[in-house]
């Protein structure tokens, strides 16, 4: 559910949406919780950082 968060009507009115429809909640929920997970999963994460580090301790990464 995207929402332009400058309006606070609009805004007020996507909460009260899901306040009163908890199967959609819990389904945007599982939706947004399975998307962190998958992006942002702390092994991958740490094997691009340490890519980059070794880039830069090698000096092949410039500006």
């Amino acid at each position: 559910m995207l929402v332009d968060f400058f309006d606070p009507k609009e805004l007020a009115a996507a909460i009260s949406e899901l306040l009163l429809d908890l199967e959609k909640a819990k389904k945007i929920d599982k939706a947004a919780r399975q998307s962190i997970l998958s992006r942002f999963e702390l092994n991958k994460r740490l094997q691009q950082q340490l890519s980059l580090i070794n880039l830069v301790a090698a000096g092949t990464l410039s500006n």
